[in-house]
């Protein structure tokens, strides 16, 4: 690799660039960086998602100037299934620049050190995931033009937003069974269900039985109901718990993993409703939920949630030909 890159008419040294750089400067350096209003990057939501077992080390990679964080992008290794076809692939994450730096492509430096490495590594391509129509939207897209790299549309999906006090008043959980915490006895039971939902999507992540119960109950910030018979799982909802700071400060309860395998509506929706009469909503202010094709959006509407009217898009960047960033219309993958 060259000592420097020739970016916009600036020279940006190797010299420059930190692999793994410290999750509190760079916790300190996202929430300085990323205008209001932005999700809180604390060290526990960043360690969440880079920290995944059995999986490859993450590439992470910051720009320093003047001896201060002014970059950072992280390209997080996952697993996919297309089609019946599995391949390792990374997902960009937390790509940032800071607007006090003076110089110019930084962000596009990061990309092409990391696109290198990934390449070197043998992923089969990149996920990016962006609000639409934003100027990070283009950004993206106008990066990779830049690099001469193609980058391709996949998809476009909506959030699913519940009030938890208004799901509450939908949903009736007077005479029912409080819903039962995830515990490693049901782990097997989870991944079934997660391998049978990826089958009727486009794409879905794979994962691996130790990792489920990291993503169910070790991260910090997550929590996981179950709905169980006869000594079953037929389905959970997977809560992971983010901040969002902007004029004041709020809890939002993200729905990362759900499946409800061949539950009927009435199982569904006694299921949410024993779920949401946990004392645990009681701070929540909102609830997240990625319409990607996972759950029915008509039946979530019942229960009181309504669909954002922003949009969010996923892009491809392929490495190689194992998938060709053919359109979908569902899937299951870490958007947030």
């Amino acid at each position: 690799m060259s000592q420097t890159s020739q970016s916009s008419g600036i020279e940006h040294p190797s010299s420059n660039l930190e692999y793994n750089p410290k999750l509190v400067e760079v916790s300190r350096f996202l929430q300085e960086a990323w205008p209001r209003p932005t999700w809180k990057y604390t060290l526990e939501l960043l360690d969440a998602h880079l920290n995944l077992p059995s999986q490859d080390s993450p590439l992470s990679l910051a720009y320093r100037y003047a001896n201060e964080i002014s970059g950072f992008l992280s390209y997080l290794p996952r697993t996919v299934s297309y089609r019946g076809r599995v391949m390792p692939v990374v997902f960009g994450k937390w790509w940032c620049t800071s607007k006090k730096c003076p110089l110019f492509g930084i962000g596009g430096r990061l990309h092409k050190e990391l696109l290198s490495a990934a390449k070197q590594r043998g992923y089969a391509g990149l996920f990016l995931f962006t609000h639409a129509d934003t100027q990070a939207d283009r950004a993206n897209r106008l990066t990779f033009q830049r690099l001469q790299q193609s980058v391709l549309h996949v998809s476009t999906f909506s959030e699913m937003l519940g009030m938890p006090n208004m799901v509450r008043r939908r949903l009736n959980s007077e005479g029912l069974r409080p819903a039962k915490s995830y515990s490693s006895s049901m782990s097997k039971d989870c991944l079934e269900l997660l391998t049978s939902m990826g089958q009727r999507l486009d794409i879905a992540q794979v994962w691996a039985l130790e990792q489920i119960d990291y993503l169910f109950m070790g991260r910090c910030l997550t929590r996981t109901w179950v709905y169980e018979r006869g000594g079953r799982v037929l389905g959970f909802l997977n809560v992971f718990l983010r901040t969002l700071v902007g004029d004041k400060t709020s809890l939002c309860g993200c729905l990362e993993h759900v499946a409800f395998g061949d539950m009927t509506e009435k199982q569904i929706a006694d299921f949410v409703a024993s779920m949401m009469a946990d004392s645990y909503w009681d701070s929540v202010a909102l609830i997240c939920a990625p319409a990607t094709g996972c759950f029915d959006q008509r039946l979530f509407q019942r229960f009181g949630f309504y669909e954002s009217p922003s949009k969010y898009n996923v892009y491809y960047v392929p490495f190689d030909s194992r998938f060709d960033g053919t359109k979908v219309s569902s899937f299951y993958l870490d958007v947030f």
